[in-house]
C-alpha cells in the first residue's frame, strides 16, 4: 500500500492531466471540477476522481471513464 502522500501525489498527477474545468455531454452548459481532496486511490491502485459542478458533487470515477463524458 503507497503512503498517503504517495497516494495524493497521484491523484494531483492524475488531475493536472485534466483542464481546471470542463464541460459534460449530459450537462450542457454547466461546468465541473475535478476536487482533489475527495478523490482516492483504490488498493487496486486505481485512481476515483470526484466531480464537482454547480450543486456539489456529482459523480465519481477513473480517469478514462471521465474523459468519455468531456465535451469541448
Amino acid at each position: 500500500m503507497k503512503s498517503w502522500q504517495e497516494q495524493k501525489d497521484m491523484i494531483e498527477a492524475e488531475i493536472a492531466k485534466f483542464p481546471a474545468t470542463f464541460k459534460l455531454r449530459a450537462f450542457p452548459g454547466e461546468e465541473f471540477f475535478i476536487k482533489a481532496s475527495d478523490s482516492f486511490v483504490q488498493d487496486d491502485g486505481e485512481i476515483q476522481l470526484y466531480v464537482h459542478g454547480p450543486h456539489g458533487a456529482l459523480a465519481r470515477g477513473t480517469a478514462t471513464e471521465l474523459r468519455k463524458e468531456i465535451v469541448k
